[in-house]
């Protein structure tokens, strides 16, 4: 920031951002004692996570976009953009998916993520179905997502932002914070001329 500051970059906004070291712990060791019961509850309940084929992209996008919807929060991006995205990098785009049976007959929830680098794994969105809060699927899915993160080598999952201009949202900070993610500062910057 010092050298920035000091070729003339202002800062010019700032969010909390919320991440994780990956390591060789479970992630349920990781947890608050609430999403422990959340995850052994989606399990004795026969939910289970999975990878899911770029192919299906949409049926994941799907779930994020009425999730946000029905939240009230903005989706930056449309179908046919996450589209694009997978035609341009194959390879960078993953998609995760929490469902009701081993037959895969309902997504309760599902997640976006993308390879940033070798090392991180950044969730770009994530959301459930309506009327499945008393499972928290989500808690499932982040699990997934982190034994994904071991398995292939990546050393950091992102799960994103908690704040819009600064202001935070509550909610979202407790919610990452108890699925044991660490805030940490993502500042802007921008060259004045």
């Amino acid at each position: 920031m010092n050298i920035l500051f000091r070729l003339g970059f202002k800062l010019s906004g700032h969010e909390l951002n919320y991440d994780m070291v990956i390591d060789e712990r479970l992630f349920i060791d990781r947890i608050d004692y609430g999403n422990r019961k959340r995850i052994l509850k989606c399990i004795r309940e026969g939910l289970f996570a999975e990878q899911v084929n770029l192919a299906d992209y949409p049926k994941v996008y799907q779930v994020i976009k009425e999730n946000r919807q029905r939240r009230g929060f903005p989706i930056t991006m449309s179908l046919e953009q996450i589209g694009e995205m997978v035609i341009v990098f194959p390879d960078k785009m993953y998609f995760f998916a929490v469902y009701k049976d081993i037959e895969r007959s309902v997504i309760f929830a599902a997640a976006v993520c993308i390879a940033l680098t070798d090392t991180i794994f950044y969730v770009f969105y994530w959301g459930d179905i309506a009327d499945v809060e008393s499972y928290s699927p989500i808690t499932l899915l982040a699990s997934a997502i982190y034994e994904f993160c071991q398995k292939t080598g990546f050393k950091t999952l992102d799960v994103g932002t908690s704040t819009i201009s600064g202001e935070p949202n509550y909610g979202l900070i407790k919610f990452k914070h108890n699925l044991g993610f660490t805030e940490s500062l993502k500042p802007s910057f921008v060259l004045e001329n």
